[in-house]
C-alpha cells in the first residue's frame, strides 16, 4: 500500500489537495484487495460466484477513480520568480563569457 500512495502521490506532482489524499488512500486500499484476489487466482485457488461479483466490483470502482484522479501526471511545478531571475542571470553571464 505504501508504494502505492507513494507512486499516486508523485503522479499528482507531490503535494496532492485534500481531495487527492482521499482519493489516493482509497485506490491504495482497492488495490490491496484487488491483489489479494489476484495471487488467490494465481495459486490456483477456488473464486465463488461472490468473489467474482466483488473482483469485477474492485476492478470497476478502482479504474473510475484511477481516471478521476487523472491518467497524466501533474505538469512540474513553475519556477518561482527568484529562480526564474537567477536562471536569467546565469544565462546572460554565460552569454557575456562567450
Amino acid at each position: 500500500m505504501r508504494r502505492v500512495r507513494a507512486d499516486l502521490t508523485e503522479h499528482c506532482g507531490g503535494q496532492p489537495s485534500a481531495t487527492q489524499k482521499m482519493l489516493i488512500e482509497r485506490l491504495a486500499k482497492v488495490a490491496l484487495r484487488l491483489e489479494l484476489y489476484d495471487r488467490k487466482m494465481a495459486k490456483g485457488e477456488s473464486i465463488t460466484e461472490y468473489d467474482s461479483r466483488v473482483f469485477a466490483a474492485l476492478h470497476t470502482a478502482y479504474r473510475l477513480m484511477l481516471k478521476q484522479l487523472g491518467m497524466k501526471p501533474a505538469a512540474p511545478p513553475a519556477p518561482s520568480l527568484a529562480e526564474h531571475l537567477a536562471r536569467r542571470a546565469a544565462e546572460k553571464k554565460r552569454g557575456e563569457a562567450a
